[in-house]
């Protein structure tokens, strides 16, 4: 096997020209890709940029929808269910997270589960990503 040494700053290029290639927008790309470096950065190598093959192949095939948009299945004050249709799980996570942190401000819990989705990576990833 061989070994590529990358400066983070050029991985960081990388991994957003790669996302944005396989044809998601700008913004979306950026959150993988902060997901996944943050997951290198923590030493969990198998839930960061290692995985690019993997969702590039998982887009190609049809497995990741890029357009999918969350939707709220279930819903009560306290919590809800997203399906996620096939979407990058890393962009269905920080909606469920919106969700349930707009629940717990009015209901004080707020708890929301997504379905119907992919590998997301590290969940430190999503909750760094809101804040």
């Amino acid at each position: 096997m061989i070994y590529h040494v990358l400066y983070y700053e050029e991985l960081k290029h990388f991994c957003q020209e790669a996302f944005e290639g396989f044809g998601l927008s700008e913004n979306d790309s950026a959150v993988i890709k902060d997901v996944l470096l943050l997951s290198d950065l923590y030493g969990i190598d198998s839930h960061g940029t290692n995985c690019i093959v993997m969702y590039h192949d998982l887009i190609k095939d049809g497995n990741i929808d890029i357009g999918a948009q969350p939707e709220i299945v279930m819903e009560t004050p306290v919590s809800a269910v997203i399906d996620g249709k096939r979407g990058m799980e890393q962009l269905m996570a920080c909606y469920a997270a919106e969700t349930a942190i707009e629940k717990a401000k009015t209901s004080g819990i707020g708890f929301v589960t997504v379905r119907n989705s992919n590998h997301y990576g590290i969940a430190v990833g999503i909750l760094k990503e809101m804040l």
